[in-house]
């Protein structure tokens, strides 16, 4: 298999996209010398461009993307750039019209899959899956190669901890006055606490004087993440970020199966917490409002802790 180019369409959010990534990059040496347009995101694409994952961008939610999820027939433009490509992998649920399209449109080799895998089997070994034949060595937890670089948002990455107390689920959150007892254990350890503010968070009363990161565009996030010495995040898009791009990260799961969906990377330790009820999100038979989070509840501030001195210990300063 030589010198395909091959669309490759996921639309989910950044934790669900970076579990593609060794898709694309056993992908990258099973079709050697291809090209690769990624469907999707823009600014995930780009995350996998500056690694080599991919070579082209297609806004999924541009207007000439708009057509490939419909049940019209194509106009002749876009099917002329669908004949373009010569194989696609699409990472769509049952029944999308986008699958049907590239069909329509005559594409050699479509591969597809629904984007969450039905059972409890982590989600880079199901997208593997995907794949014909064996799949290379090295193969199973996402890399991002961000560039490096000095930042005066870390001016001292060597010892900076970076937090993220938040996640897409406030369900998913450990205690926010938890976070805070392990800043202050980290300080007095001299280290420097760094915080994580997403865009759809709550605020938080973050601690005086230290600084509170918002904003930041994914491509900077990641060299920061990548030069920082250490990161502490519930599940989320942030940590498999963390994860992907080298980081030493402890990670924190309560209502989410880490069996599915714990970042994988060289340095990370998984804490979950165990209660009668978990893992139960997303499943639909969980009752948010009846959550006291028993499972999060459970991990204490000494065993994070810990397990943060020893990511800091195994890795180089």
């Amino acid at each position: 298999m030589r010198g395909r180019h091959t669309l490759v369409y996921h639309a989910g959010a950044l934790g669900d996209f970076l579990t593609i990534l060794p898709v694309l990059r056993a992908w990258r040496r099973l079709d050697t010398g291809g090209r690769s347009t990624l469907l999707g995101r823009p600014a995930f694409g780009e995350l996998a461009r500056e690694s080599g994952l991919i070579d082209e961008l297609w806004d999924v939610e541009g207007r000439d993307a708009a057509p490939l999820f419909g049940d019209r027939p194509l106009l002749p433009a876009i099917t002329g750039r669908l004949r373009g490509f010569t194989a696609a992998l699409a990472f769509a649920a049952e029944g999308s019209p986008l699958v049907a399209h590239l069909h329509a449109a005559g594409i050699p080799w479509v591969l597809h899959q629904p984007p969450f895998p039905a059972g409890r089997l982590h989600a880079i070994d199901y997208h593997l899956s995907l794949l014909p034949g064996p799949v290379p060595p090295d193969s199973e937890r996402p890399v991002l190669r961000p560039a490096r670089g000095m930042s005066p948002l870390l001016p001292k990455p060597d010892r900076t901890v970076l937090l993220h107390a938040g996640s897409g689920s406030p369900r998913k959150n450990w205690p926010f006055h938890r976070f805070l007892a392990l800043a202050d254990l980290l300080k007095r350890e001299g280290l420097d606490t760094v915080w994580l503010h997403g865009p759809a968070e709550a605020e938080r009363p973050y601690p005086p004087g230290d600084p509170v990161l918002r904003g930041v565009a994914l491509p900077v996030l990641a060299q920061l993440l990548a030069a920082c010495r250490l990161y502490v995040g519930n599940d989320s898009g942030i940590s498999h970020l963390a994860a992907a791009c080298g980081c030493p990260a402890v990670v924190l799961f309560g209502p989410s199966d880490p069996l599915v969906w714990a970042p994988r990377g060289r340095a990370v330790t998984i804490l979950a917490g165990s209660a009668p009820c978990a893992p139960c999100h997303p499943r639909a038979a969980a009752d948010p409002a009846g959550c006291r989070q028993q499972c999060l509840a459970g991990i204490t501030v000494a065993e994070v802790c810990r397990s943060c001195r020893h990511r800091l210990a195994a890795a180089p300063s």
